[in-house]
């Protein structure tokens, strides 16, 4: 089975990490998976990508988040983009894959066990706010700028919305790349030189292993200084940078202002 090609298929977007292996690793390893079940054949077609660096084997195993299960399937080659379609799956294995009962995990030389782990669910990275900051570049600038932003998994997994407000003020090109953090990567979209924008970017089904993986990132360039990215922002759910714990939004700000005016109001009046 193709992924794209199932009338209605149920779909399923995960991440492999270590803190999900049994027991969890300190593995700083990532990725992502995309997969369409067809209920008719019984066919489940998946893709993941990852950047375990010596992958021995990929596997879809049995077992409950918390639990260790024999292998279901072997996904065969494991470098990444892993690609491979399940047939012949039996009402058990079906059963399983519905309940949440089935894990992807893979395996490098050293850890026999497993390096990165994903429960198959159908949505385990969705909607988050991410932050765009000098520090992620490669290598990093010595920009004060900074940037909110918000990524939003559409629900079929067909696009992304990515929406930006940042402190660069004459941007001369703006994308999205895909690569882990860290890397440089292609770009995938081109994003209007605003310091806000918001757009639905079409996703392929790596795209959407890479979105789930953490591998999607936004980079804010600027000329002369920053022909190679002056801040970016990589496509992860967590929190702020310590030196950015939050930046205010457009909201926020008005409601500071606003604050500020009644407070300044109130001491005139007591004058």
């Amino acid at each position: 089975m193709a992924l794209e090609n199932v009338a209605s298929p149920q779909r399923f977007v995960f991440h492999l990490s270590a803190d999900q292996e049994v027991p969890p690793g300190d593995s700083s390893a990532r990725g992502g998976c995309y997969a369409q079940f067809n209920a008719g054949a019984r066919e489940l077609a998946i893709i993941c990508s990852h950047n375990v660096s010596s992958p021995a084997i990929a596997h879809i195993h049995y077992g409950a988040p918390g639990a260790i299960g024999d292998v279901a399937f072997d996904l065969g080659n494991p470098l990444s983009p892993i690609v491979a379609t399940w047939t012949g799956m039996t009402p058990s294995d079906v059963t399983a894959l519905l309940a949440g009962n089935l894990y992807v995990n893979i395996h490098a030389s050293g850890r026999p066990e497993g390096e990165i782990r994903g429960q198959i669910l159908p949505r385990t990275v969705d909607h988050f706010p991410f932050f765009a900051t000098a520090a992620q570049e490669v290598p990093p600038t010595d920009s004060d700028e900074v940037g909110e932003c918000f990524a939003d998994l559409a629900d079929n997994a067909s696009s992304v919305l990515v929406r930006c407000m940042h402190g660069v003020e004459s941007p001369s090109s703006t994308h999205l790349h895909s690569a882990p953090p860290g890397v440089d990567g292609p770009t995938v979209f081109d994003f209007p030189n605003t310091t806000t924008f918001e757009n639905h970017v079409p996703l392929t089904p790596r795209l959407v292993a890479d979105f789930a993986a953490g591998f999607l990132y936004v980079n804010i360039h600027s000329l002369p200084d920053y022909e190679q990215g002056e801040i970016r922002g990589q496509l992860i759910e967590g929190t702020a940078p310590a030196h950015l714990q939050h930046v205010p939004t457009a909201s926020e700000w008005a409601m500071i202002l606003m604050m500020l005016s009644l407070v300044a109001t109130a001491w005139w009046r007591m004058r």
